[in-house]
């Protein structure tokens, strides 16, 4: 199955970088320009059985994908996983860890597509680069919106 990881060093308190992804139009700003992405419902909160519904484009399909949050610890983690949508499974951890200096803001990604081990071979070849562009523009955008907001005292 294959795994995607992005981290990222927010020059900010972990508190903050948390309480940012709980925001309920933060979702909204993560999502890159390029991508079709239509949110059909937010998530309420971040916790645990909450869920997310959005139509997402994948080449000429359009797909239901419903993310229901499985994990849950303030200031450490949460995590999505694929109820409905376009990949076999779908594990989608959001980590953030105090370090100096800031926050290491992580994300773990495990999914596997329908088809089996050729079609996952296939999906790191064009799943990976895809996410990889996806979540530079994500923790860019959180860098932005935090780091202005340290320096510059205004809001996110």
């Amino acid at each position: 199955m294959p795994k995607f990881i992005k981290e990222s060093l927010i020059r900010a308190p972990v508190e903050k970088v948390f309480a940012l992804h709980e925001k309920p139009d933060f979702l909204e700003r993560l999502m890159p320009p390029w991508e079709n992405v239509e949110i059909l419902r937010r998530a309420p909160t971040l916790e645990v059985g909450q869920q997310a519904v959005l139509l997402v484009q994948v080449g000429p399909v359009w797909f239901r994908w419903v993310m229901e949050h499985k994990e849950y610890e303030k200031n450490k983690l949460f995590a999505d996983q694929q109820v409905q949508g376009p990949f076999k499974s779908w594990y989608h951890r959001h980590l953030f860890q105090p370090v100096e200096g800031g926050t290491l803001l992580r994300d773990e990604i495990e999914y596997a597509l329908p088809g089996g081990p050729p079609a996952d071979l296939l999906g790191s070849l064009l799943v990976g680069p895809r996410l990889r562009r996806i979540f530079d523009y994500r923790h860019e955008v959180t860098r932005k919106a935090l780091e202005d907001t340290v320096e510059n005292g205004s809001p996110n």
